[in-house]
């Protein structure tokens, strides 16, 4: 009986170092981890020079505007692959509108990847994945 009661004790202790933690997003559902990303999340950028990107995640899909000149960079589908302990943001380029003079794709390959949600919650969403290359990329934002 004193080995099932330290076990109870043990579970509660883990579970309350589990669910302490600000960014935890393990253990969290498809439908929780796709509710945290819905919405606007401008990119933070660390270059002179670079435009600013805001990301806007809605019913699986994903636009990509460069605000500076209101022109859209990317339309992309995504999916969330939610793993007990690392979460994925699977992105892919959507079929291009050939009726629009503007080409919205200039560099797809930087962004249809599969991403690993390093943390998610209601101010930062980071994400970490391998291009083609095989170099790691990691971009950073904050909710707008």
């Amino acid at each position: 009986m004193k080995s099932f009661a330290k076990s109870i004790a043990l579970l509660g202790i883990v579970s309350v170092l589990f669910y302490s933690c600000e960014s935890n997003h393990f253990f969290k559902s498809k439908k929780k981890l796709a509710s945290d990303l819905n919405g606007s999340w401008v990119r933070a950028l660390f270059k002179d020079g670079d435009k600013e990107e805001i990301w806007t995640f809605k019913d699986g899909n994903l636009t990509i505007t460069q605000e500076s000149v209101a022109t859209v960079e990317g339309e992309y589908t995504y999916s969330i692959d939610a793993t007990i302990t690392s979460p994925f943001l699977k992105i892919e380029q959507s079929i291009p509108d050939t009726s629009s003079n503007i080409n919205p794709y200039p560099d797809v390959t930087s962004y249809a990847l599969k991403w690993s949600i390093v943390q998610l919650d209601e101010k930062v969403l980071d994400l970490a994945g391998e291009n083609s290359v095989g170099t790691l990329v990691q971009i950073e934002f904050s909710k707008q």
